[in-house]
Order: C-alpha cells, then sequence, then structure tokens
C-alpha cells in the first residue's frame, strides 16, 4: 500500500507536469532551461515517492490516531503527496520566472 498515493494520482501529477514542462511558450527553450526543468520534474517526484511512503510510517498514524479508522493514514499520505507535488513545481515555477521569465525594458 506504499504506492497508493502515486497510483491513484499518477495521471494528475503526469498532467501537471506536462503543463510545467510546455508552457508559457514565451520563455526560452534554452539548454539551461530544459535541464532545470528536467531536475524540476524529478525533484517533484523524488518528493512524492518520499511522500507517499510516509502513509505507513508512524508519524502519519500516530498523527490521524488510531481511532479515526484505517483509511485515514492513507488519505493523509495522498494528501502529502499531492502537497508535495504541488510545492516543488510551484517553487520551480517562481524560480524559473525569476530566471527567464519576461522583464520589463
Amino acid at each position: 500500500m506504499t504506492l497508493l498515493p502515486l497510483l491513484l494520482l499518477a495521471p494528475t501529477m503526469a498532467v501537471l507536469a506536462a503543463l510545467y514542462w510546455f508552457f508559457p511558450r514565451s520563455l526560452p527553450g534554452h539548454a539551461g532551461r530544459r535541464l532545470f526543468d528536467l531536475v524540476a520534474v524529478l525533484a517533484a517526484a523524488a518528493v512524492t515517492l518520499v511522500l507517499g511512503r510516509a502513509g505507513d510510517a508512524d508519524v502519519v498514524t500516530g498523527a490521524v490516531g488510531t481511532h479515526s479508522g484505517a483509511i485515514w493514514p492513507q488519505v493523509l499520505a495522498v494528501l502529502l503527496t499531492y502537497a508535495g507535488f504541488c510545492a516543488v513545481l510551484l517553487a520551480a515555477l517562481v524560480a524559473r520566472h525569476a530566471l527567464w521569465g519576461r522583464h520589463p525594458r
């Protein structure tokens, strides 16, 4: 069950990664930006895998509590993976705009 969050969110994360990769088209498409984008998507995937493994951790089970039911640690793991993936891509989006975005002339 440790890969359940990844299986549930893989289509959504693939769409978000593709949108991050291909848009906006107005940014320069040189090798430096493509390398930055590749590192950002791989970092988001790594964070997703790490947080997905947190579903079995005692920390997550302790945070939710055993009295709330067996499903809630898995729900929290799914929410953590999605939030982590989106946070990494959002930080990369802001950094990419700061580095290669349109600057006023």
